[in-house]
Parts: C-alpha cells; sequence; structure tokens
C-alpha cells in the first residue's frame, strides 16, 4: 500500500454505493429515482483532515504521522459525506492495524465544524470510544466508563439509529451496547482520531463484509420501524442553514440531562 492522498470527488454519473445492510430501505428506494441522489459517507476526506494524518491511496487506511508527544498532538479526520437521516440506520468500522507508540485512538461521529486538531468527543458536537482507556467521551474532555480497550488487531464499529436516536458500539463482532441517546438535528460524519506516532487504521464503509452481523441487526431495526410505523423526521433546507447557530445536542442518559 502506498501512501498517496486521495481526493473525494462526488459521482457524477453514477447512483451512490448502498452497503448490503441498507439495499431496498427507503434511501435504496429513494436514490433509484431520485434526480439527486444522497450519497453515504465511503472514504476520508484528504481535505477535511489534521496535517497530522496520512491518508493512503484507498482512501480508507490512515496513519498518525504527528509528533504525538502529548494531546495537543491529537489528529482527526472526517468523511467524504455526512451520514443521511434518510438512511435511518448506519454502521462502520475500523480495523486496527498498528497501535504506533501508545494506541491513543478514537472513532465516533461529529459535526462538520468540530476542531480537527482534538480527537472525537473532546469537543462540543462530537463523540467518541477510545481505545487506550475504553472511555466514551460526549462533546467533553473528561470521559465516562463505556467499553473494554481496543489495540492494534482489533475490529471497532460504530452504529447510529436514527429512530431511537443512539449510537451503538461493537467489538470484535460483538455489541458492546447502546454509548449514547437522544441525538438530535445536525450532519454527523463518521471521524477518527490518532494522537501518537506510526497509529495505522483502515475503515470499512461496507464494501466488503463487516465483523459483526450488522444485516441481521439492521433488519431488526427497519422491521420494527415499518411494524410501528416509524418515519425519520427529515430536517428542511431551513434547518440546515441554522445547524451552525443551533448545533446538535446529546443526551446522556445516565445523568439524564441534554449536552
Amino acid at each position: 500500500m502506498t501512501e498517496a492522498t486521495v481526493a473525494s470527488i462526488k459521482p457524477s454519473n453514477a447512483l451512490p454505493f448502498i452497503p448490503s445492510y441498507l439495499r431496498n430501505t427507503p434511501l435504496d428506494i429513494y436514490n433509484k429515482t431520485a434526480k439527486d441522489p444522497i450519497f453515504l459517507p465511503t472514504q476520508w476526506n484528504v481535505d477535511d483532515s489534521s496535517d497530522y494524518i496520512k491518508v493512503m491511496d484507498n482512501g480508507l487506511g490512515l496513519r498518525c504521522i504527528g509528533p504525538g508527544r502529548n494531546n495537543s498532538d491529537a489528529a482527526a479526520i472526517r468523511t467524504d459525506f455526512p451520514i443521511p437521516r434518510k438512511a435511518g440506520f448506519f454502521y462502520y468500522e475500523l480495523d486496527i492495524l498498528n497501535k504506533g507508540e501508545k494506541g491513543f485512538i478514537g472513532l465516533g461521529i461529529g459535526l462538520e465544524h468540530v476542531d480537527l486538531n482534538k480527537m472525537p468527543g473532546w469537543e462540543r458536537y462530537s463523540l467518541g470510544y477510545h481505545g487506550d482507556n475504553g472511555l466514551v467521551y460526549i462533546q467533553h474532555p473528561r470521559g465516562r466508563n463505556y467499553g473494554p480497550l481496543f489495540t492494534e488487531g482489533d475490529t471497532i464499529g460504530c452504529g447510529v439509529n436514527f429512530y431511537n436516536r443512539t449510537v451503538f458500539y461493537t467489538k470484535n463482532g460483538v455489541n458492546l451496547g447502546t454509548a449514547y441517546m437522544g441525538i438530535d438535528h445536525g450532519e454527523f460524519y463518521p471521524m477518527v482520531g490518532l494522537i501518537t506516532t506510526d497509529e495505522w487504521v483502515e475503515a470499512n464503509f461496507g464494501e466488503k463484509p463487516f465483523m459483526y452481523n450488522i444485516s441481521l441487526h439492521a433488519g431488526m431495526v427497519f422491521d420494527h420501524a415499518v411494524k410501528n410505523d416509524l418515519h425519520i423526521e427529515q430536517e428542511s433546507p431551513g434547518d440546515y442553514e441554522l445547524d451552525d447557530l443551533m448545533p446538535p445536542r446529546f443526551y446522556c442518559d445516565n445523568c439524564g440531562a441534554f449536552y
């Protein structure tokens, strides 16, 4: 694998890629007939990244090239497209290929304007699960207990369910449970953060099989939505214009409050 950077270019004459777990869902059906189809995240955006992250030639691999001396050397990156609410459900996985010097690796979601010199979850309007301590961070540099540590050789997944407004994580194919409840409005992007030299990860957005059985999980989510006549509240163009002024909120189920 070479280390040429990749620019994210929106296809002009092809339908958006739809992973198998989202086929024949409302988003897939919409895209087959819409004049302006909705794109899902498919790779990392080299133009929306810290300078301390090197994007591999496949657009999926990331390597930390910063000095990694302390937390101020944190580096993050976002994907080419945000997660569309119309999808109803979204999931991606991250293979930890090399823990580098210390394995300070985190993944989650965040708004478009979240600082890319901070780890996911440290900044307002972002969420992150970190491998070095197993904590989840909710818009604050102080985390709370959530799951096991993860390191080189592990595969960590992050899922978003817009029907019940939750975020969950998986480790090596095992669901770790709900990490966040109460996602409000806003366009969220998958995010990854690295700190120490030679931390190396690679994302899977559905072009190859996932370790976790996401098809079973997604099937249950969409079946429940159909049986209970659940619908995703779509934001109007006006709502999107207000996102910069009224960023999304997150509900902490343990403390009973919005952040």
